[in-house]
C-alpha cells in the first residue's frame, strides 16, 4: 500500500493539496513513515500546527495518491 492509504485506513488524513498530504502528527502517524522509510526530516515531512484545529500536524511532500 501507499504511505497515502495507509494513513487513511488509520484515520489520520486531514486533507490533501495538490500532491502534498495533510496527516496529524501523533506516534501511530510517525510509525507508519518510518514503516515508508521516511521521518520527519523539515523536507520531504515537515511538522507543521493546523490553523483550524491547532492540532500538530505534518506534511507529506508529493505523497497524496491521484485518482
Amino acid at each position: 500500500m501507499t504511505l497515502h492509504a495507509d494513513m487513511q485506513a488509520a484515520g489520520l488524513v486531514t486533507g490533501t493539496h495538490y500532491s502534498d498530504l495533510y496527516v496529524l502528527d501523533t506516534p501511530q502517524a510517525r510509525a507508519i513513515l518510518a514503516q515508508h522509510g521516511l521521518t520527519v526530516d523539515g523536507w520531504n515531512v515537515q511538522p507543521f500546527r493546523d490553523n483550524v484545529t491547532g492540532k500538530p500536524s505534518l506534511d507529506c511532500v508529493f505523497k497524496a495518491d491521484r485518482s
